[in-house]
């Protein structure tokens, strides 16, 4: 099955104000401890995939999620384990005619080498909502993520669309964005154990890769295409400016994916019906922002250390007085 879900960090000082939202719902608790399996090469994490087993209370429930063409989408296969033992048990997937080839392949010729890289223990508070015609569920997830050497405190709030309309999960939330401040992020909990686990501090940075059409696809799909691709390569970088950690290269490629946007909306409006006309105005103040920022900090990468190094005494830049955060996130 596919599972279309947004997930969003929540800043400290409201954290407080979204447990007692919470409180005041019909909501339930799960315990959820996670144990995520790869190689010691990491050579899952490499193809975007997470093979994990999650005790929820007292159940254990095997999962496998790969990811799809959309960023915001991933194909998920689960199952509950027969027994409290934990071993792994790949034989469902590699005998499921809806998993690629290539993917089964990959288990195949390591699941000898699949060992534990990193644990979760989690408290999630769960609710669901029925907005318009469509029901979402609502999960505040507040825990750690854990290796032998390491860990990572986690309050994330995922919003997932259980039945109904994409349209109905956004208009859902955006006023709880608003009110909370919350900031999308489109880093996994897998995503992020694995760069936990091999010590890797800095968010990658995404660049933009090729895009493959079909000659037999209608215009409105295409758009879509063209739409998702350029998504793909922004949602990376812009999680990474909105969390703080991130550098002048995050920043010029959110710009590039911007202006790849910019220019897709702006040339083949004509195809669809639904494209927003206010998506180009937005686009255009995020772009100008970013653009500060990207200024500033070529100045204080580039610039200053070629001074420095003959020389030139040192002094701290102003910081960029045009970046509005909440906009960006």
């Amino acid at each position: 099955m596919f599972e279309i879900e947004l997930k969003f960090q929540i800043p400290q000082e409201k954290q407080d104000a979204l447990i007692k939202a919470f409180q005041r719902k019909n909501d339930r608790s799960l315990h959820l401890q996670a144990k995520y399996y790869d190689t010691p090469s990491f050579i899952l994490s490499e193809h975007s995939i997470s093979l994990r087993q999650r005790l929820e209370n007292d159940q254990w429930v095997q999962t496998l999620k790969l990811p799809t063409e959309q960023k915001l989408k991933r194909a998920e296969f689960e199952h509950v384990l027969a027994t409290d033992e934990t071993e792994l048990d790949l034989e469902g997937y590699l005998k499921n005619k809806q998993i690629d080839k290539s993917i089964q392949t990959l288990l195949e010729q390591n699941k000898s080498l699949l060992e534990i890289q990193f644990q979760t223990d989690i408290e999630r508070r769960l609710s669901v909502f029925h907005f318009q015609n469509s029901q979402i569920e609502v999960s505040y997830d507040q825990g750690q993520i854990f290796t032998q050497d390491d860990r990572l405190t986690l309050h994330e709030l995922e919003f997932e669309l259980k039945q109904g309309t994409v349209q109905d999960l956004i208009s859902f939330i955006l006023p709880r964005v608003k009110r909370y401040g919350l900031w999308l992020d489109v880093r996994s909990k897998a995503q992020q154990g694995f760069q936990l686990a091999q010590s890797i501090q800095d968010n990658p940075v995404e660049f933009q890769t090729s895009l493959q059409l079909n000659a037999k696809d209608t215009a409105e799909i295409a758009l879509k295409k063209i739409f998702n691709h350029c998504l793909n390569h922004l949602l990376p970088n812009s999680t990474a400016i909105a969390s703080g950690n991130f550098n002048s290269k995050h920043v010029h490629q959110a710009r590039v994916a911007i202006r790849r946007l910019r220019s897709a909306i702006k040339t083949f409006s004509g195809w669809s019906l639904h494209i927003d006309p206010t998506w180009q105005t937005q686009l255009t103040e995020l772009f100008r922002q970013l653009g500060s920022t990207r200024d500033l900090d070529v100045i204080r990468e580039e610039l200053l250390p070629q001074l420095e190094a003959v020389g030139a005494p040192k002094f701290k830049l102003p910081e960029s007085e045009t970046t509005d955060t909440q906009k960006l996130t």
